[in-house]
């Protein structure tokens, strides 16, 4: 699952969980297994764009 987030974020695996484990991309505990909701990822990737455009 981290791969699949990473892929579409455009960030290495290591930087999905450096995201989850400071609580900053949405996520779930199955089971022991970490999840990531479509939603709680595209959120996510619509802060970071928010934060970058205002930066400029």
């Amino acid at each position: 699952m981290e791969a699949e987030v990473a892929k579409l974020l455009r960030i290495s695996t290591s930087s999905v969980r450096r995201l989850q484990q400071r609580r900053r991309i949405p996520f779930l505990k199955v089971g022991g297994s970490i999840r990531f909701t479509n939603y709680g990822v595209i959120s996510y990737w619509a802060r970071q764009r928010t934060e970058t455009i205002e930066r400029i």
